[in-house]
């Protein structure tokens, strides 16, 4: 069973559903092809998933706000037979000589780094790293997850909601995403864990006036001054890491820094750097090695931190400079609320910090007030003031984008 906003869709709902979708003549032709899945309705969405998921069909999930000619763009770049665009019934045959597809679930990488490119996971991989995050899990079995975050999305839709159907409770799916509303639906369920983004769910706890029971974050590491306020209003804060290759590698039981991202699942094992000498992390299953583009490091206690991506990483004339580092120390002036850092070239350092900040324009105060902590090669060498950040459509900064804007 699971429920979408208030409506609960049980075990016969869930099998009449099943039922009406082995009648359907698309799906009898083409069952062993690619599906590319744009459902309005997201109860629909997650009946068909599960589906999906007992007969091993290989699907490409498509956010329901996709627009008509991306929806028909992905489904062929991902060379999908089948494109369902709005309901069930509005499925249409794109190729009707397209081969065998192997079962499993499709993505796009997000293209905060570059070009989005297309990931696929077999259903094996999949129900490996389930079965391993249950294993991981650090609350009790009976924790309801309550998923405020997209579906069709491997977070939301993999450990949000599978992993709660496969610990035997009713996953809640919230697609109303009010942060008023998203807090009445905790209210009800005081035995629960949130899956939220990031901002998002620092958004939703600055208009909480009361403990939230258990947060789970993934995706991008907040500023300082955010998880504090996170911390402050929810009684049990964690924080997973994964990639769209692998899917979830690790969970942090309560966060204690923005990087934190904790012990490895049980299937997989990661291998990285130090404090002092952080590298790129390796991600070891058990027929693959997986590239992270991520530098991090793990302390004595076993636990790994996230330091930046690869790519973000600045090198002035030879030393490292790590955006978070002076993120970090932004963010304790009271009047910076947001602070992105970011590269560009230089001519003469090789590369050079930059900074997007939100909250005040007083360009000589944050540089007084900044010298104190930063060496010189880590003090921003151009500044930008603005009033909103730029983000990605999925809500994400790109440091490369920014970079390339400003």
């Amino acid at each position: 069973m699971f429920q979408v906003d208030q409506k609960l869709y049980s075990t016969a709902d869930i099998e009449k559903r099943f039922s009406y979708y082995e009648q359907l003549n698309w799906l009898k032709e083409h069952r062993n092809s690619g599906i590319a899945v744009r459902l309005e309705d997201t109860g629909e969405w997650l009946t068909f998933l599960l589906y999906a998921r007992k007969h091993r069909l290989s699907l490409l999930p498509l956010h329901k706000d996709e627009t008509a000619d991306r929806s028909q763009r992905l489904s062929d770049n991902a060379g999908c037979s089948v494109l369902i665009d709005g309901t069930i019934e509005e499925a249409r045959v794109l190729n009707e000589s397209a081969g065998k597809t192997a079962y499993g679930l499709h993505f796009f990488s997000s293209g905060t780094t570059g070009e989005p490119k297309r990931i696929s996971r077999s259903w094996e991989e999949i129900e490996t790293e389930l079965k391993s995050y249950r294993m991981a899990f650090p609350l009790s079995e009976e924790t309801r997850s309550i998923v405020a975050c997209p579906v069709t999305h491997a977070y939301g839709m993999l450990c949000g909601f599978l992993a709660g159907i496969d610990r035997g409770t009713t996953p809640v799916v919230i697609t109303t995403l009010n942060p008023s509303y998203v807090l009445s639906a905790v209210r009800q369920y005081p035995h629960s864990i949130l899956y939220a983004a990031p901002a998002y769910l620092h958004a939703i706890v600055r208009l909480s006036k009361e403990k939230i029971p258990a947060v789970m974050m993934s995706g991008t590491s907040l500023p300082v001054k955010w998880l504090e306020q996170i911390k402050q209003k929810s009684t049990h804060v964690l924080q997973q890491y994964g990639c769209s290759e692998a899917g979830c590698v690790s969970i942090a039981d309560h966060v204690k820094e923005p990087g934190h991202i904790g012990k490895t699942l049980p299937h997989v094992q990661i291998t990285g750097g130090t404090a002092s000498n952080p590298a790129e992390m390796i991600i070891h299953l058990k027929d693959k090695m997986i590239p992270s583009g991520d530098l991090g490091w793990q302390d004595a206690n076993g636990d790994w931190h996230f330091s930046a991506r690869l790519d973000d990483m600045i090198n002035v004339a030879g030393r490292n400079v790590y955006p978070a580092d002076v993120e970090e120390v932004l963010l304790r002036h009271e009047e910076v609320e947001e602070a992105v850092v970011f590269k560009k070239g230089d001519d003469w350092s090789g590369e050079r910090v930059c900074v997007c900040i939100k909250g005040t324009r007083a360009e000589g105060d944050v540089k007084a007030f900044c010298r104190p902590f930063l060496s010189s090669y880590q003090l921003p060498k151009e500044w930008h003031f603005v009033d909103t950040i730029p983000t990605l459509p999925n809500g994400k900064i790109s440091r490369r984008q920014l970079g390339v804007m400003l």
